[in-house]
């Protein structure tokens, strides 16, 4: 019979994975679409409704920074967590949503090296957020 403690972290790490995943997925919707804006004006142009949205900053900072504070020790998740920003950074619009991302790409960064990693992770992870990193700089206009 397994260890059921072994299992489990296996299987944690698992659901990890997968939530990172679909989180890409998701920011990639979101960075594509039009976010509406807080205020509603009537046909005369008078204010109507003024509503609480979120915005993507507020999506991604609810999202990476729970997962970049579960994950922090684990090697593995902060691999994870700089690929997925790498392929999510391409699709991206806004210059903003990429700055906001490369923010979390470095606190990653930091987190996944102050868990004092042993020289190959620490070159894993400097080598994803390195890449990470240029798929998420801004970009200039004619470039877009």
């Amino acid at each position: 019979m397994r260890d059921p403690v072994s299992r489990c972290g296996k299987l944690e790490a698992c659901a990890t994975f997968t939530c990172t995943e679909w989180l890409g997925a998701a920011l990639i919707r979101l960075a594509q679409r039009q976010i509406p804006s807080r205020r509603s004006y009537d046909d005369a142009g008078r204010l109507r409704v003024i509503t609480d949205a979120t915005d993507f900053e507020g999506i991604a900072n609810a999202a990476l920074n729970q997962l970049r504070q579960y994950g922090c020790k684990s090697v593995a998740v902060t691999v994870r967590l700089l690929d997925v920003l790498a392929r999510v950074g391409p699709r991206l619009v806004r210059q903003r949503d990429r700055e906001i991302l490369l923010g979390h790409a470095r606190a990653i960064r930091d987190d996944g090296l102050a868990s004092k990693p042993n020289e190959r992770d620490e070159e894993d992870v400097r080598k994803f957020y390195e890449k990470a990193a240029a798929a998420l700089r801004p970009q200039s206009p004619d470039q877009a």
